[in-house]
């Protein structure tokens, strides 16, 4: 991996994903064919160029980063337009500043392993070339700096620190596990959620380290990382774990082998489980799906089971309440930063 690489910013006036993709022709003439793919740490993907002009409808791409002929670039929505941190800024075309300003609020960051030359002549013929063709005007403020390479990987998983919570100490796999007498669940952060960290994942273990789950039977709603399920495994309960992401399924897979514990995963929905219920069910996903699952928790836990739900955010409070009115006694409210859980029981009126 080289040891520097050169960050380029652009604001166009005009869709980003057009003007991207017309700098994107101007790059391949100027990059070498041959690149390491290490040189900057990008996802390797193929994007086909169109002619953006041949067709009245445009071939647009919301998206993309790749390492391809030595440079990667993607989109970055931002709340304001020039909120990134740069101190100067260069224009080429037409239209002033403000004008660009007010255009529109996503910006196009070009990952370059070498400094492009001619980029102030490069970017003028392409808002001429674009103002032609729509006939409007074109400006686009840009930015080039020079960036230091870093491993980008040790440097979040050192942000990922262990965290002792309720009865359990949650560390990722790359930490030394130093539980004490706390029960130990390693958790390695992906894109599903749960990692200990949040209000909601936490007060979740908080209430369920109070209940006696020894032998019971424990359903996961939206299982995420797993977290609940590991930790509700390692307090005796028999544990389904559902989720209708797969990824989500995986990743508790993955962290279940992790822990050396063993229960049911279900890549489905609470809805699809027939007539399973449950002494326990357990749910961290947020308000709206909530309300939606009132019915299917009724449905699948058993009469007095017990019903712990979280990623409530506190404005939504008083909603989950009402929903849950009927059918469910509320026991335990925990509050945190923000945050809500429930602890219910089920009964029958």
């Amino acid at each position: 991996m080289q040891d520097s690489y050169f960050e380029l910013v652009l604001y166009p006036s005009i869709d980003p994903e057009i003007f991207a993709n017309i700098f994107y022709e101007t790059l391949e003439y100027e990059f070498p064919v041959e690149v390491d793919s290490k040189d900057i740490d990008c996802t390797q993907s193929q994007l086909n160029i169109q002619n953006y002009f041949a067709d009245e409808e445009s071939h647009r791409v919301s998206s993309f980063s790749h390492l391809q002929n030595g440079f990667c670039c993607e989109f970055i929505e931002s709340q304001s337009v020039f909120d990134y941190e740069i101190a100067h800024w260069d224009f080429a075309g037409t239209l002033s500043f403000k004008d660009i300003q007010n255009s529109q609020q996503t910006k196009i960051v070009f990952y370059l392993t070498h400094q492009p030359s001619k980029l102030q002549g490069h970017l003028e013929q392409i808002c001429m070339l674009l103002q032609s063709r729509l006939n409007q005007p074109v400006g686009v403020a840009f930015s080039l700096t020079t960036k230091q390479n870093q491993d980008w990987i040790k440097i979040y998983q050192d942000s990922v620190i262990p965290i002792d919570c309720a009865k359990f100490h949650i560390t990722p796999s790359w930490h030394a596990c130093n539980a004490n007498n706390l029960i130990p669940i390693i958790i390695d952060p992906a894109l599903a959620f749960g990692s200990g960290h949040h209000p909601s994942t936490a007060m979740c273990l908080e209430l369920l380290s109070t209940i006696t789950l020894k032998d019971a039977s424990l359903l996961d709603v939206g299982c995420g990382s797993g977290i609940l399920s590991i930790a509700a495994s390692k307090l005796g309960a028999n544990v389904l774990a559902c989720d209708t992401d797969i990824a989500s399924i995986e990743q508790t897979k993955h962290n279940m082998q992790l822990n050396s514990v063993d229960f049911r995963l279900y890549h489905g929905s609470i809805a699809s489980l027939g007539s399973l219920d449950f002494n326990v069910i357990v749910a961290n996903i947020i308000t709206i799906t909530l309300k939606t699952l009132y019915g299917d928790f009724l449905t699948h836990l058993k009469t007095n089971g017990i019903l712990i739900i979280s990623g409530i955010l506190l404005e939504h409070k008083s909603e989950i309440i009402a929903c849950f009115s009927r059918g469910f006694r509320i026991l335990k409210t925990l509050e945190k930063d923000g945050w809500v859980a429930f602890e219910m029981q089920s009964f029958k009126e």
